[in-house]
């Protein structure tokens, strides 16, 4: 492995003592680590120390079932913990950006199918200024701003859709059995419930506003075309002066 450009070694422990290490490695290029990704590798790490323990109890102490049904359980939890972290933005709760991929390819491909009678939308929401408000105020501040939006937008979703961060301050919102008309009403409450309810971030008063672009998917078209649609209708209420939502062009 000559051309190893980052490599990361991880201690696999059993009752605080190392059994083995795990070691991965990028051949092609450096990877630089967020917090999320060490924490995964970490519980990666306690995932496979569980099944080692799990496979020794199989057979050395393979008459104490109610033993091991206590280590299945432990490798569940831990199984379903991982999942969470590696679906969710650690910032704000919602989504991250690639589980909202695989429910939009899931999604764009069932109401291909279905055809007629059913319909699904989404909208694209980015903060107006955020970058400025970062500046002024710092990154600490701009967090909280950005939970706070999280949480509005969030409030504003039915329980069937589908909400994520799309990346830095930009959200998206996956609506299935909503069409355009019904995106852009969403889409609207939301941006009312930025724009006139002040954001209050270390006991000073801010106004915060967002700009948005919603499409509705056609059966016809692939889940890229459908997010540039939306994208395009995001930068339209952008150089048209932000704090206003846009409709994406309709494909028949």
């Amino acid at each position: 492995l000559e051309t190893i450009r980052t490599l990361l070694i991880v201690p696999i422990r059993l009752n605080k003592t190392v059994i083995g290490v795990m070691s991965l490695a990028t051949l092609n290029q450096p990877l630089a680590l967020s917090s999320t990704d060490l924490k995964m590798i970490e519980m990666l790490a306690a995932f496979s120390s569980t099944a080692i323990r799990n496979a020794k109890t199989h057979e050395l102490l393979a008459q104490k079932n109610s033993e091991i049904e206590l280590l299945n359980q432990d490798l569940q939890i831990q199984m379903a913990l991982l999942d969470h972290v590696a679906r969710k933005d650690h910032l704000t709760g919602l989504n991250n950006f690639g589980s909202f991929e695989e429910e939009l390819k899931r999604r764009a491909s069932e109401y291909a199918r279905a055809g007629d009678g059913n319909s699904l939308a989404v909208i694209l929401l980015d903060v107006d200024h955020f970058k400025r408000f970062n500046d002024a105020f710092g990154h600490l501040a701009g967090n909280e701003v950005l939970q706070e939006v999280a949480t509005r937008v969030l409030s504003c979703a039915r329980e069937m859709d589908f909400v994520a961060r799309y990346g830095g301050e930009e959200f998206v919102m996956l609506l299935p059995q909503c069409d355009l008309a019904g995106a852009s009403m969403i889409a609207e409450r939301i941006r009312c419930k930025i724009a006139n309810e002040d954001f209050v971030v270390n006991g000073k008063s801010h106004r915060i506003t967002v700009s948005g672009g919603c499409a509705q998917f056609s059966p016809t078209e692939n889940p890229h075309s459908f997010l540039y649609r939306t994208d395009s209708a995001l930068y339209s209420a952008e150089r048209n002066g932000r704090n206003r939502i846009e409709q994406g062009v309709t494909i028949a």
